[in-house]
């Protein structure tokens, strides 16, 4: 975890691969380090999920969107800029 959130620091494809090889590397179904080709279901605890939310925050990696106390939005501006990037290249974006 710790390398991954190192990376965060410089986010780019290559760092969100690296991150996902740092994370995944010792489960081969996983395809660590190689982005995805069919959807994954990804289920995780509730607890699980805000202990990686909290981490997350404390990184500063992710933000609040909004001030609600339940079903909180929550960004990351590096991983938008990311996402508009690949919509961009992909022509998908208006």
């Amino acid at each position: 975890m710790r390398a991954a959130i190192d990376l965060a620091d410089h986010l780019n494809e290559q760092a969100i691969l690296t991150m996902h090889q740092a994370l995944m590397g010792r489960h081969a179904y996983a395809r660590p380090g190689q982005w995805r080709d069919t959807q994954v279901w990804i289920g995780v605890s509730q607890t699980a999920a805000r202990r990686a939310i909290d981490q997350a925050v404390d990184a500063g990696v992710l933000t609040a969107a909004d001030d609600k106390k339940r079903n909180r939005i929550w960004l990351t501006v590096d991983v938008l800029a990311l996402l508009d990037d690949f919509a961009d290249r992909a022509g998908r974006c208006q």
